[in-house]
Formats: structure tokens, sequence, C-alpha cells
């Protein structure tokens, strides 16, 4: 069996698999968005939904300072929710997320990158195996791929500070952390012998309770199982809905009532997501666990910038282990290159910020400082993609859930997921003991401005005064309809949901950034007693906006003449 399974996955991998391929499941979001014919009024336009956005973002430049930002997202981890609070960051501060092109491209740019400028430090099954990503990442001629093509181009050619697409580079750790400032940087493109001093890149690595999220995606990538089949069965759809430039009958995440077992490339689904699924087919997909290395989709944690959970619990632990300095750096610290962990923690600097979904709070709060944001920028109005209510872990067959439990302590999950703990653990008690930081008065703080911003943000009437500025500054729908549910469909109809640089952003994750900052403004500056009484935005004096970078990008909300 596990032959047969190791067959079928390495066609997944090439894209030949007659079943539903990952290519299609991973880009459900957006593939109905290629160039296509519109008609509007009895005018014949084309419309390239995928670009829509360029002229609101090619020319932007970030108005802050700050370090680049390497967000490893495996599926399933809860991302989307830090996917809000950056994609808001994004915005308010021309921080430009990578636009997305194909699946792992900013993978295949680091293999590049370790191909061109390191390869005195790869030995040649590493080079071989870099050399793969690079030609696979290239060698399809499909429509799709040379759209893929067209995006990467703009991806390169638009100065970016974030990656936010999920990557999963499945090299060696110390590869990935020698070559990942190259993943920002284009001098090389234009003057490949050039030594530039690389960008300063602060990485986040998000975990979820393993099995948890195993199940989740059971559910998940079975209801895109159903969707790849409707859409099938369907054909190419010729019909518009004008008032929401989408294709006819766009299939959406859920939203088909069939409750049929679908046979997807990976497992059986058995077709509904609000119930528990019988006995065997629990076991078939526990026994059968479709975790892979490297690809996106369900994939072992680890993979994201590791090949193995060793290198990946190591990365965690100690950051730095060996004596290579990053390439091209002029300058090195001292403490990046002894690999201790005493070393890092002299820096103030842990090398990369763990953040466990079952403390999402302390999480964030640890997050403000690895970044060196305000927590006004950690506040997030609502979580994305919290529509589905699948059963739980505690609702499976118990056999199943602790087969899986087996399996996911064997695969190396459980200990990559509580090293992630412990490296959480080791940054909050060092903010404690060395910064003298409060954590739970942070997180008491934190949990007072997201109550208010929540309902603030949410409020029709306000969150039009969010509305009204991004659709000046020319930012388009974003293209994917909302068709894996990322919010309730209410703002996807009413124009909340926009494409920038083709990733998700909301007018309410604007909002709760912009509203956060003067709410905290306003406490500090003694406006009033309390976070719970400090003003608003539309409510904090002028003086004290004005030339403040941090309302740079909000709502004026002048007073009417």
């Amino acid at each position: 069996m596990q032959t047969v399974w190791l067959v079928v996955l390495t066609w997944l991998w090439l894209g030949v698999a007659s079943a539903a391929t990952s290519s299609e499941l991973i880009e459900a979001d957006d593939d109905h968005s290629d160039s296509r014919l519109y008609v509007d009024e009895g005018h014949r336009y084309l419309a390239d939904r995928r670009s829509a956005d360029l002229g609101a973002v090619e020319h932007l430049r970030p108005i802050k300072q700050g370090d680049h930002i390497m967000y490893w997202r495996p599926q399933k981890v809860g991302s989307s929710t830090l996917l809000s609070i950056l994609m808001s960051y994004s915005y308010r501060y021309n921080f430009l997320p990578r636009r997305k092109s194909s699946s792992n491209a900013a993978c295949a740019r680091l293999a590049e990158c370790a191909l061109a400028h390191d390869q005195r430090n790869l030995t040649r099954l590493q080079a071989a195996f870099l050399t793969k990503m690079v030609t696979r990442s290239k060698m399809k001629s499909t429509s799709r791929a040379r759209e893929q093509a067209r995006q990467e181009e703009h991806a390169r050619r638009i100065p970016f500070k974030i990656v936010l697409t999920h990557e999963m580079c499945n090299v060696h750790s110390d590869i990935v952390r020698r070559n990942l400032p190259c993943v920002f940087d284009s001098a090389w493109d234009d003057d490949p012998s050039a030594s530039p001093v690389l960008p300063a890149v602060r990485e986040i690595f998000q975990v979820r309770d393993p099995v948890a999220r195993a199940i989740s995606a059971y559910y998940f990538w079975g209801e895109l199982y159903k969707m790849v089949q409707a859409r099938r069965q369907k054909g190419k759809r010729q019909g518009v809905d004008k008032a929401r430039h989408a294709p006819a009958g766009t299939v959406i995440l859920g939203a088909l009532s069939s409750a049929e077992p679908v046979e997807g490339g990976l497992f059986i689904y058995h077709g509904d997501e609000k119930t528990v699924p019988p006995q065997s087919f629990a076991m078939d997909y526990v026994r059968d666990l479709p975790l892979m290395a490297g690809m996106p989709g369900p994939s072992y944690t680890w993979s994201a910038f590791a090949n193995s959970a060793q290198l990946a619990i190591r990365r965690l632990a100690f950051g730095l282990n060996d004596t290579a300095p990053i390439v091209h750096h002029h300058v090195v610290h001292p403490a990046l290159t002894n690999g201790s962990l005493a070393g890092r923690a002299a820096l103030g600097d842990l090398p990369m910020m763990t953040i466990v979904l079952e403390r999402l709070e302390e999480s964030l709060v640890a997050l403000r400082y690895h970044l060196g944001w305000s927590l006004a920028d950690v506040i997030y109005v609502k979580q994305r993609k919290a529509l589905s209510s699948h059963p739980k872990a505690r609702d499976w067959p118990a056999g199943a859930v602790a087969l899986l439990r087996q399996k996911l302590e064997a695969n190396g999950e459980y200990a990559v997921y509580n090293a992630s703990a412990q490296a959480l653990d080791a940054r909050l008690h060092f903010l404690e003991s060395v910064f003298r930081v409060n954590v739970s008065d942070e997180v008491r703080q934190f949990r007072i401005l997201r109550s208010r911003v929540s309902a603030l943000c949410l409020d029709d009437a306000h969150l039009q005064h969010y509305k009204r500025m991004m659709d000046a500054a020319q930012l388009p729908p974003h293209p994917s309809d909302n068709k894996l549910r990322d919010v309730e469909s209410k703002y996807a109809e009413q124009g909340h949901v926009y494409s920038f640089n083709r990733e998700i952003l909301c007018s309410f994750d604007v909002c709760g950034g912009c509203e956060a900052h003067a709410m905290l403004l306003g406490w500090q500056r003694g406006l009033a007693p309390d976070l719970e009484s400090a003003p608003a935005l539309r409510e904090l004096p002028p003086a004290l906006r004005e030339n403040n970078i941090n309302f740079a990008h909000c709502p004026s909300f002048q007073p009417a003449a």
C-alpha cells in the first residue's frame, strides 16, 4: 500500500494524476480568473482579473522602516488570522506581499539563489535537488503555466517586504537560512556577480495541534474535491454575473448540498463537512495519512523550511547552529555563528518566531516584539475561514483518533509542535525576565482593543468609511470571489474584499489596525483613564493625527462643513 501511495503522490507532484490534481486544488481560489471576455452594455473588452490591481500597487514603496518578513504557513494551522494581521500592516505601511504566481514560487527562487551563490556549501545531491526545483517550476507550457510565469515576472519586478504564500521548500534548513535573504533581493538578477548586503529577514512559523490539523485537512481537502468535481461536471461556464464580475455559477467551498462520497487524489471523502465520517472512512484516512514533504497541501509542517523534523527542531531550538555565515553579509555578529540559545538571547532575538494557534494571544504579544511593532498592529477584527463548523477530534471515532495521534508522534509532527511551544515559552520568558514585559497585562490590553475594534469595524455604517477610502485607492475586488469562504458572503457581495498584490485584503482588517492605533494613542496621551473608554479614530484630536505615520492610510473622518 505504501508503494502504491508513493506512486500516486509522485504523479500528483508532477501534475499528471487523473484525479483532481494538486494544482487544481491549490489554486481553486482563483483559477477561473484568467483573461476572459466580458460583456458590459453591449461593449466587449478583455479584463485580466489577475492583473487588475497592478496599477494600484506597482509604484508603492514602504513608508515605514522594518525588516522583511517570511511567514512559513503550512495549510490548516489557522494561518488566515495572522494573514489578516499581516495584510492590514501591508496596506497601512506599503509593506507589499510577494505577488502570488505559482505554488512554491518563493522556494524555487530560493533554489535559484543557492545554485547561483551558494554552490560551495552544497553537496551534489543538494545541487541536483535544487536544480529540479527550478526546472520543475518552469517546465510546463499550458495556458495556466504561462499565466503563472507572467505573474511571476510581476512578482520579481515589484519590490515586496513579506512572503505570505504557502511555501514548502523541503530543503536542508541551513540552505534555507543562508539563502532566504536573497529571495527578497533583486540585485543579483541585474548583476549576478554582485555581492550586495542582503536584507534582514524576520521569520514566523505557525503550528497547530497535529491531530486537530489533520482532521481539519480531511474536511478542507474533501470539500475541495467536491468543488473540483462539481466544476468539471458543469464544464466551462460562459455566463457572467455582472454585479460581482464573476463567472456565473461559481462554486463556493462547502456550498454543495451533495453528501455523496468523493474519491480524490489523496483519500476518499465521505462527503459532508457537518458530520463525522463513518468508522471505515476515518480509519482509511488515518492509515494512509496523506501528509507529504514539500508539497503545498497536506504536508509535514517541518517541510516548510527543513527536510526533516530533526533539522526543523534544531532550527527552532538553536537557530544558527553551524559556523557558515549568511551568504554575502559583510558584517556578522559573533552570536550569529556560535549557534547557542544564549548567544541568540544576547541579541534579544531567538531565530524564528513560533505562533502556536492554541496560544494565539500570547503568541501575538511576542510577535509584536519580534517584528518591532505596536500592540495595535497585531489586533485583528475577526477570524477568516471560521465558517466551517466541522466535527472535532472529540467527535471522531476514538480508535481513529488514537491511531492518528500515534502516527503523528512517529512522523515527528508532535515533536515539531512541542519544540515550537517550547520556543514560544523561551521567548516569553526572555521578554519578561530581560525586557520586563508584563505579558499577561499586554494580553489583557489586547483583548480590550480587539473587543472594541471588532464591534466598531463590523458596524456597517462605520465600515463604509474604510470602503470608500480603499475604493479611492483603486483596489479591485479579489478574483477569488470568496470561493474558499474567507469571509461571510455579505462582505464579499458588498465589496469589502480587495486584491492587494493578489493577496486578499478586507476593509475591516485595515479598520482594525487604524482604530486600535487611535485608541492606544488616546489612552497613552491621557485622553481617557483606560483603554475601555479611549477615543476611536474619528474622535481623536486632529493634532494627534497630523504627521503620524500610523494614520497615513486611514480615513480622515473630516467633520461636515
